[in-house]
């Protein structure tokens, strides 16, 4: 899946930045300077790469599951999409996002 913009106060974000301040070794000046707008654009790119919005997977995965069963191929895509949200709804976070988008797909 693709990935939203990073939020900075994403807290897995300021997990990794106090993680990555905790690593410093001693060995150089600590003098902090601003990051080459090249090499900030390479690892913003590189992390987002490594992680998903599960908020829009879960998005697109009702949409297949709310479009056309014309075919067999259109109810084996429903399936595997219903398969997909069960497995990931299983963690109550996703499962309470999910009925928030779903919108009366799985009434209760």
């Amino acid at each position: 899946g693709t990935v939203t913009e990073m939020d900075p106060e994403d807290p897995m974000m300021k997990a990794i930045l106090k993680w990555s301040l905790a690593q410093s070794d001693g060995t150089s000046s600590g003098t902090v300077t601003e990051m080459d707008p090249e090499k900030k654009a390479f690892l913003e790119n590189a992390m987002k790469s490594m992680v998903e919005d599960e908020s829009k997977t879960m998005k697109e995965l009702v949409e297949a599951i709310k479009g056309p069963e014309e075919t067999e191929e259109d109810a084996e895509r429903k399936e595997q999409a219903l398969e997909e949200l069960i497995d990931r709804s299983d963690r109550v976070d996703y499962a309470i996002a999910l009925h928030s988008f779903a919108q009366g797909l799985f009434p209760m």
